[in-house]
């Protein structure tokens, strides 16, 4: 079922608007007036998550639908069994599959406040013996988002509620009957057991279990060897990073050094390598210590000694149960996915995913070694659409691989502008960008060009002139709201730099615009600059996004509070005409062209994250929601 997006239309009777009206069912009495309505979208590239089984003698097998989000990838130690979140059912939900592709079942976690996780961070963690999994989690409702936590049986049941001292995720025990975790807001390191109770506790940043039930608590410099009763039974100097598999050897990072030691024979102690990185992982069969280096390479060690071999170039090695190498060759675009021997030799590309470094890609082998599951996502580029006022006939009008918002037509609609960013990476993803010109069915016209020629103008939230001559435009870097001609000429700011979301008049005599100096307030200035007033009375209202009506007499505002309309020659107070619920926002706005409805985007909250197309009249009645998730649809634009 998908979800839909959580409104709460209020009666809006306004004797300052002239309008009356109660409040009644979306859907209800007679339509919107005919036309279309242009919005962004990122339905058609949105890849929040996509989960599937890779093996060298098979093509890849997707396990989950595309469309919806698959995160925080869990494998069993033992066996076929793997976890993941997902929203295809609606909110949050983790997935439990006994076998490959099989077998998925729903886990509920008890409790109110457990309902309805926030988009998950963590991945769950299953027990060494595969029969119970340990879910972290964030409730959507949760003050603060403080991490908790819940134990559910891998087979049946729901989870239940565990309430654990813990900042990060815990770590089992190797019986299983125990966990160990750190709060790094008062620096100690716990040890719990499976109803809560802590058994001890003691300095530390970090737990590594040994497999004989030992524990290596590391500090900032030194390591503290303890048993499972937290009796000290060794210091070490040294950050503890890993223990072999039969807990004979501990490889502790010393400085910019990689050193293994054998805890309780504290003479032995051997430098592996010079400047380590962060890498540090024993081969299954404890033979050999795999690392990377300062200079990114992955590197093996004999145990006992010997020249140290290059893996396969790379990135996330990991050894399967028999000692096999998965690793990842990353492009810009596309990541390989390849299988060899335990050096990676020889290896076998098992797949080619989408990839970029926004995006996500998590490997885990099953237990018993038959696959490979991939945990990939990329970035959402944003495309033009259009439908019917009614929602109907939604297509596509642009696919540029930008991210695309912002829609605005000309007063004739002949023309739509729109802001368009290339994908360049970075921290950013998505940086600078441009206006760009459109026909009615996308195609593209020009780009309005910046200050320097060939380079993005950083512009965006376009807003025509009446004439169709200029643009109200904002800049990403330099901050205001600027008037340029449609070849890039005459750019000229005309509001201060904390401006931003302009709208042009229909007489055009004004641009208003909403200023941060003044706590979201309504400001208008001339298109020259000049004259700039306040033009609603001061409120405790703060808007984010403005409208004209196409008669000019009305203004209509979204606030974190709802959406509201007022005389634009400020006689009247505003007006709500939908309110919000939760934590729920508002977005761009447009109205009608017989200045009657109003269509807004709208994002309800953490446990409804897509963002949806509605359209009310300006009364507060007849809300009706025209798009669906799973994916965002945005900025919309009704057509003069």
């Amino acid at each position: 079922m998908r979800r839909r997006c959580a409104l709460l239309v209020t009666v809006a009777v306004a004797s300052a608007l002239g309008v009356a009206g109660t409040a009644e069912a979306p859907g209800a009495g007679g339509g919107p007036p005919p036309g279309e309505i242009v919005f962004a979208s990122n339905r058609a590239t949105a890849t929040p998550g996509a989960l599937y089984a890779l093996a060298a003698t098979a093509a890849p097998r997707a396990l989950s639908p595309r469309a919806f989000t698959a995160a925080g990838l869990a494998t069993s130690p033992k066996g076929r069994a793997y976890a993941f979140w997902s929203n295809r059912t609606g909110p949050f939900r983790l997935l439990i599959s006994s076998g490959e592709g099989s077998g998925l079942r729903t886990v509920v976690i008890s409790g109110p406040a457990g309902t309805d996780p926030q988009y998950p961070s963590w991945a769950p963690v299953f027990s060494p013996d595969g029969m119970r999994l340990l879910i972290p989690y964030t409730p959507a409702r949760s003050a603060g988002g403080r991490l908790l936590f819940a134990l559910v049986d891998v087979r049946s049941g729901p989870a239940r509620r565990l309430s654990l001292p813990c900042e990060a995720v815990p770590a089992w025990s190797p019986d299983g009957r125990l966990l160990s975790c750190t709060d790094l807001s008062v620096k100690r390191a716990f040890v719990v057991d499976l109803a809560g109770h802590v058994r001890f506790s003691t300095p530390g940043a970090a737990v590594l279990w040994s497999p004989d039930g030992r524990l290596a608590v590391a500090g900032t410099a030194s390591t503290t060897v303890m048993d499972a009763r937290g009796r000290v039974l060794q210091r070490l100097s040294g950050v503890a990073r890993a223990w072999s598999p039969d807990g004979r050897l501990l490889a502790l990072s010393r400085g910019q050094s990689l050193v293994l030691t054998q805890p309780g024979r504290p003479s032995v102690a051997r430098v592996v390598e010079r400047l380590a990185g962060g890498w540090v992982q024993f081969t299954p069969d404890g033979r050999d210590l795999g690392y990377s280096d300062a200079r990114g390479a992955l590197l093996l060690q004999p145990v006992a000694g010997g020249p140290t071999r290059k893996l396969a170039a790379g990135t996330q090695a990991i050894w399967s149960s028999d000692d096999r190498l998965a690793f990842i060759v990353v492009t810009d675009t596309t990541a390989a996915v390849e299988i060899g021997d335990r050096l990676g030799r020889h290896a076998r590309v098992v797949a080619r995913l989408p990839f970029d470094d926004h995006g996500v890609l998590v490997t885990a082998w099953l237990g018993d070694g038959s696959r490979l599951l991939a945990n990939v996502s990329t970035r959402d580029h944003a495309d033009l659409w259009a439908m019917n006022t009614d929602g109907s006939a939604q297509r596509r009008l642009t696919n540029t691989g930008e991210r695309i918002g912002e829609p605005a037509w000309s007063a004739d609609g002949a023309t739509l502008a729109y802001s368009a960013a290339p994908f360049s990476g970075g921290l950013c993803g998505y940086c600078g960008g441009s206006v760009a010109l459109a026909a009615p069915d996308g195609d593209a016209l020009s780009l309005v060009p910046g200050a320097n020629p060939n380079q993005e103008s950083s512009e965006g939230s376009p807003a025509w002139s009446p004439s169709g001559a200029q643009l109200a435009v904002t800049n990403d870097f330099n901050a205001g709201v600027y008037v340029t001609a449609l070849d890039g000429s005459g750019l000229a700011q005309i509001a201060p730099d904390a401006s931003a979301s302009p709208a042009w008049s229909p007489d055009g005599t004004t641009v208003a615009y909403v200023d941060s100096f003044s706590g979201g307030a309504i400001w208008g200035v001339d298109p020259t600059g000049a004259n700039p007033r306040r033009l609603l009375p001061a409120s405790t209202l703060k808007a984010f996004a403005l409208a004209w009506s196409p008669d000019g007499k009305l203004l209509a505002f979204s606030t974190s509070t709802g959406i509201f309309v007022a005389p634009a020659d400020g006689s009247g107070a505003p007006q709500e005409v939908v309110a919000s619920k939760g934590a729920e926002t508002h977005g761009r706005l447009s109205f009608s062209p017989d200045g009657n409805w109003i269509a807004f985007s709208t994002r309800a909250g953490t446990t409804h994250p897509y963002s949806a197309i509605a359209i009310v009249r300006v009364d507060g009645t007849g809300l009706r929601q025209l798009t669906t998730g799973p994916f965002d649809s945005f900025d919309p634009a009704w057509r003069p």
